[in-house]
This record gives structure tokens, C-alpha cells and sequence, in this order.
């Protein structure tokens, strides 16, 4: 076990959330074409990381490297029980990566297992995932509740692969009467029945209750924090919301956490 989920593990102890893994700073997302990101939130938000920082060598490889385990770990099928297919990322507070760990499980979730996967950007308030993969924002989640069409109908899929996109959508409807929708079951429904995994990118948990309302058509949510910044007091109200609701938190991301050593000797701890 690597020495960062070590330290997770303590985290967990101390701050009474159920932490499954951790992604430490990253460089520029790359785009589902291997092109960089055209969007300016994902630079932005790279180079906020760095700021003040001094990163380990290779970050991409550890970055990979964790977010294999993140994926092993929240979705291999226990002993005893079915592994969650329909997943729900929200962030704890804002700009804490969630759109980044979003996309980079879906990504690693379909080179590690022959399964399609659709990502759905349900943070209608704040779109995100049609601009890491370069796809316009026209059609998407809001599309698919208020239209009869099936729900599969508004999403790309990028290059031919197993990777399926649904982006927000154009509305200008009210985004949490949009998502209180009775439609949005059935859509959900929809994209379990055809897809192996679906993930969806949701609205921060502190600000709104989109991750109690989604979360109930989910088989459990993953909080997302970011390092030296999410406190401990907010983590833990909306891990306590969601339990209110008898929702499952499958676990929560450190995200953006630093590498004060050297990569040759972190792979050897």
C-alpha cells in the first residue's frame, strides 16, 4: 500500500470520512482527441495547484497510479454484494477538481475493463465536462429530461470508443426544479440499462442539494476535497446530509495533494 493512502487512512480517523483515496496535483487535462483541453478552467485551475507548491517529478504517473487504485477500489465487486455502477462525484465546496477526478475514472475505468461508460455533467449550474472533451454544450442532461427521446440521444461518443459524454445542455430553466424532475429517473434509468458504468459530475455538496437529489438514483456518492483547503467542518456536513438521506458515501478524494520528496523514493515507501 502506497505511502499516501497510509495517511488517508489516518485522515480518515481524524476527520470521520470515509476517504478512499487521493489524487495529488496534475498538470493540463488532455481531451478525449490527445490534444490539450481547449477550456480555460482546467488550466486555470493546474496552475493554481502549482502556485507556491514544488510537485513530484512525473506527476502524471502517480496521478495514473492512483487513480487505477481509486477505480479498483470503488468498483470491484465484493465478496458479499454487487459493485456500484451508476457513481456520483460531488465536490465539497467549489474548485476542488471534481470534473478532473470525474473524467480521469471514467477514462481509466474503460482501459481497465471492457465496459462502456458514459460521463454526465449534472452540474447544470456550472458545466464543465463538455469542455474537457472539446464538445459543444448544445444538447445534454437538460435535453434529456425535458424530451421524449432516450436518454442516450444526447450523448457523444468520443472517438468511436467506449466512452460516452453527456454533457449538461442548454436550459434556462430553474437547475434545481430541472433536477427534481420525475423525469430524471427514468433517464437515469435509461443510461444504467444501456451503459456498464455512468458517471456523474454533480454540483458542489456544500451549496446546493443536488448530490441528495441524485444521489437517491445513484448507488452511492464519492465526496471529493481538495488538500490544505477543504475544512473539516464542511467535509463533514455534507457527508452528514447525505447520510440524513440514507444515501451511500462510497468514499471520498483528496485531490491536489503535493509531493514534498522525490518520485524515486515515494515508489519505494
Amino acid at each position: 500500500m502506497s505511502k499516501n493512502f497510509e495517511l488517508m487512512q489516518k485522515a480518515d480517523q481524524d476527520q470521520q470520512i470515509f476517504l478512499t483515496g487521493s489524487v495529488p496535483a496534475q498538470p493540463a487535462a488532455k481531451n478525449g482527441h490527445g490534444s490539450s483541453a481547449s477550456n480555460g478552467q482546467n488550466n486555470a485551475h493546474h496552475k493554481g495547484v502549482h502556485n507556491g507548491h514544488m510537485a513530484a517529478p512525473s506527476t502524471d504517473h502517480i496521478t495514473r497510479e492512483e487513480t487505477v487504485k481509486l477505480v479498483q477500489r470503488l468498483f470491484r465487486e465484493p465478496p458479499n454484494g454487487t459493485a456500484p455502477r451508476v457513481v456520483l462525484f460531488s465536490g465539497v465546496e467549489p474548485s476542488v477538481g471534481c470534473t478532473t477526478i470525474c473524467t480521469h475514472v471514467a477514462e481509466t475505468l474503460i482501459s481497465m475493463w471492457d465496459a462502456t461508460c458514459c460521463v454526465v455533467d449534472a452540474n447544470i449550474r456550472n458545466p464543465k465536462v463538455h469542455d474537457y472533451f472539446g464538445l459543444p454544450n448544445d444538447k445534454g442532461l437538460a435535453d434529456a429530461i425535458a424530451n421524449r427521446e432516450r436518454a442516450s440521444t444526447f450523448a457523444s461518443q468520443i472517438s468511436g470508443g467506449k466512452l460516452w459524454v453527456m454533457p449538461a445542455g442548454q436550459t434556462t430553466a430553474n437547475a434545481a426544479a430541472l433536477l427534481n424532475s420525475p423525469n430524471l429517473a427514468g433517464r437515469i434509468a435509461e443510461l444504467r440499462d444501456e451503459f456498464g458504468y455512468v458517471i456523474i459530475d454533480c454540483a458542489p455538496a456544500n451549496l446546493y442539494s443536488d448530490a441528495v437529489t441524485l444521489g437517491r438514483l445513484c448507488d452511492g456518492v464519492v465526496l471529493v476535497l481538495q488538500s490544505d483547503t477543504t475544512r473539516r467542518d464542511v467535509a463533514r456536513r455534507s457527508k452528514e446530509s447525505l447520510d440524513s438521506a440514507s444515501i451511500p458515501v462510497l468514499g471520498a478524494v483528496l485531490n491536489r495533494r503535493t509531493y514534498p520528496i522525490p518520485q524515486k523514493l515515494y515508489e519505494k515507501l
